[in-house]
């Protein structure tokens, strides 16, 4: 008498293997969408807060934003000398 081809064992251990191949792509797929979810939470809170600045600035008068573009204007080039003059740049 010849061995069954399908043995009790033999399909136990596929259907196993399977179930455990799958819950772990699964689990795999899930962590992957929570890290793409969080980083996409982080873009979205930056683009919130460019959306409330420009709002901010859009709320105030011509003057008001002026005084505002002038103070930063003076800043940067505030910087931009002190650099320069480090590194002893006259030209």
């Amino acid at each position: 008498m010849s061995d069954p081809i399908w043995q009790l064992g033999d399909w136990q251990q596929g259907y196993d293997e399977g179930r455990r191949s799958g819950v772990k792509t699964a689990l795999d797929e899930r962590d992957q969408l929570k890290a793409e979810n969080e980083q996409q939470a982080a873009r979205i809170a930056e683009l919130q807060l460019d959306a409330d600045r420009y709002r901010w600035l859009r709320h105030m008068t011509t003057k008001e934003r002026a005084y505002i573009v002038q103070q930063e204007y003076d800043k940067v080039m505030d910087m931009f000398l002190d650099e320069s003059m480090k590194g002893g740049c006259n030209e």
